[in-house]
């Protein structure tokens, strides 16, 4: 091809993580400008003199500007083959390692390991590559998260997880060895990595060891974690009607020889105190988690029994349908789940109609004549309602559904102490109070 063939795709990219993640792709005209702000970067396609070290690939370069003065920073050559060239998504741009400056990331040709091969792969695939802004010299560098495959970037989370594909050979230690892991990067510039075999070779492949490394990223390289690099997290206290309550993180176990034992994990202990007297009423331990796991329970005060008083909330993050409710008992002042309660699923809260809503879905599978499970043929579940102060008044459904009659409902009402369920006629359910009269007139 003879002559310039020359196409500009220039963005000026934000400096806000939250921001979604730009494409592009090869353009049909030229001198595209998006001016936005804290870098400019111009991507131009060479000629086919500059293109020939690149063999059947094309030859690109990336020319980064700053937006303060529009000076240009650094500029970076790249050998790309047509097919990815003209992909819809050559070109990605965005704050991939959460730190506030703008990276890129473009699509390549790579080599696939040994293990792809085995499975089926090509012996070439389009994958990206990750350029990321060093603060240290104003200079952009290629990540390692470029050697990863099918790699994901949660804005939200602020992680990336991918792939790494062993290229094995044919030693016995190979035969040992994982043949791909899960990485997953967490925080401001991916500091933490946590690192877990996924698969082995046969016939290791239920044998293997799967548990997860750690690691930290220091500069462009990862080291082994130490003590000194565990997360510290503030505590979370709030204050409600003379009670303070603190979420903190715990270290478990609280000494730990990482080197010898890398499998350290954290907690979340929930403390609640008299502000009045300062006496700590009750401690509640929480779930545990990996030690650089990005989920953390969120806690929230609320009076979900109606009886006048604060009760814990705790919501899992990284279940989003799990919540748990600890309630505050008056006279022995502590907190405590109720065990009706805390078997529920779907747990919700209606303040307005002061009820708390569940199901109950659990069921055993059958086993038939010949030893093998099956799904029951008939399957029974049950939904709650607690209703009004101190969760007095119970409505409940049990739902029966068989493949021949359909669906059929039996609804039975109590009344509830915190610990037995005593049943009532229909008429008391409904005349409790106007509120549930006319709720409920129609059942």
């Amino acid at each position: 091809m003879q002559g310039l063939k020359k196409v500009f795709v220039a963005v000026i990219l934000t400096a806000l993580y939250i921001l979604p993640i730009r494409t592009y792709g090869q353009p049909s005209h030229n001198d595209i400008e998006e001016m936005r702000s804290d870098f400019r970067f111009i991507m131009q396609l060479g000629d086919s003199s500059e293109s020939a070290h690149c063999g059947n690939s094309k030859r690109l370069s990336i020319s980064v500007y700053t937006k303060t003065n529009d000076s240009l920073i650094d500029k970076l050559y790249f050998c790309s083959a047509l097919d990815s060239l003209y992909a819809e998504d050559f070109l990605q741009v965005g704050d991939f390692n959460f730190d506030g400056y703008t990276d890129f990331s473009i699509l390549t040709r790579k080599s696939t390991t040994l293990v792809e091969k085995t499975s089926g792969m090509p012996e070439y695939i389009n994958d990206y590559d990750y350029y990321m802004f060093d603060t240290s010299n104003h200079k952009f560098y290629r990540h390692l998260i470029s050697s990863l495959r099918k790699v994901k970037i949660d804005t939200l989370q602020k992680n990336v997880t991918g792939t790494l594909y062993n290229n094995l050979d044919n030693s016995s230690d190979s035969e040992k060895q994982p043949t791909s892991y899960q990485y997953t990067f967490n925080g401001d510039g991916l500091k933490y990595c946590t690192i877990s075999p996924i698969a082995y070779p046969e016939p290791h492949q239920f044998f293997g060891n799967f548990a997860s490394t750690y690691r930290i990223l220091e500069g462009r390289d990862l080291r082994p974690a130490t003590e000194a690099d565990t997360l510290i997290t503030t505590p979370i206290i709030q204050h409600e009607n003379g009670f303070k309550f603190v979420m903190i993180k715990q270290m478990h176990p609280p000494k730990i020889d990482m080197e010898k034992n890398p499998n350290i994990s954290y907690r979340n202990i929930y403390r609640i105190y008299s502000l009045a007297t300062g006496q700590l009423l009750s401690e509640i331990i929480g779930e545990y988690e990996p030690l650089f796991g990005t989920h953390a329970d969120s806690i929230h005060l609320a009076d979900c029994n109606f009886d006048g008083y604060p009760d814990l909330i705790i919501n899992a993050d990284h279940s989003k349908t799990q919540t748990l409710i600890y309630f505050y008992n008056t006279e022995q002042q502590t907190l405590y789940q109720d065990s009706y309660i805390k078997q529920l699923e779907n747990l919700s809260i209606d303040f307005n109609s002061k009820t708390i809503s569940g199901k109950i879905t659990t069921q055993a599978t059958e086993i038939n004549k010949y030893g093998q499970l099956r799904e029951p043929k008939q399957k029974i579940w049950r939904e709650y309602k607690f209703i009004g102060s101190s969760l007095y008044y119970v409505k409940m459904e049990t739902i029966t559904f068989t493949q021949k009659r359909g669906e059929k409902i039996k609804t039975n009402y109590y009344t509830y102490d915190g610990n037995l369920l005593t049943p009532i006629r229909k008429q008391e359910f409904l005349k409790y109070s106007t509120t549930i009269r006319i709720k409920y007139k129609s059942i």
